[in-house]
């Protein structure tokens, strides 16, 4: 038995002798884009991975370009919550630090280097598109937004 024989007996929309219709191909590829779903529903990113994989080859075998966009949206998707999932407690991690050092710099009167720690921390994180959605990063920045004002008004009284 020839290598593509193999491959066509293990792809479970081959069928003997028969070609299929585009309808049953995309049915097939939607029972396994419910199954994809489901897994990511569940947060089982790698058996989603897995599936959508497998979506992809067999979009690729068909000629189905609309198939592949989609699943390319989709492993983005994931990809997206675990960066997330990383990311998140590593920031939470960070905000708490700068918190703790822009108390201290307040408490020293050094508002001008806690408003650039805050400015620092801001740019460093400025491409990390959840970035501001986190509770603990818009705390210090709305803290250290009225911080600078009140210091602004003062210099200006001076």
């Amino acid at each position: 038995m020839t290598k593509k024989n193999t491959e066509n007996l293990q792809n479970p929309l081959f069928k003997e002798n028969k070609t299929l219709s585009k309808i049953e191909i995309i049915s097939k590829i939607r029972e396994f884009q419910a199954q994809a779903q489901n897994y990511k529903s569940n947060e089982d990113f790698d058996q989603a991975i897995i599936i959508s994989d497998k979506i992809m080859r067999y979009a690729v075998q068909y000629n189905l370009p609309h198939i592949i966009s989609e699943q390319k949206e989709f492993i983005n998707d994931i990809a997206k919550k675990v960066e997330k999932e990383y990311f998140i407690p590593k920031i939470k991690k960070y905000t708490e630090w700068i918190q703790i050092q822009y108390k201290k710099l307040i408490k020293s009167n050094s508002v001008y280097q806690a408003h650039e720690l805050v400015s620092s921390f801001k740019e460093t994180f400025k491409n990390v598109s959840f970035f501001n959605s986190i509770k603990e990063v818009r705390e210090i920045i709305e803290k250290d937004k009225r911080d600078w004002l009140k210091f602004e008004i003062q210099q200006q009284q001076k």
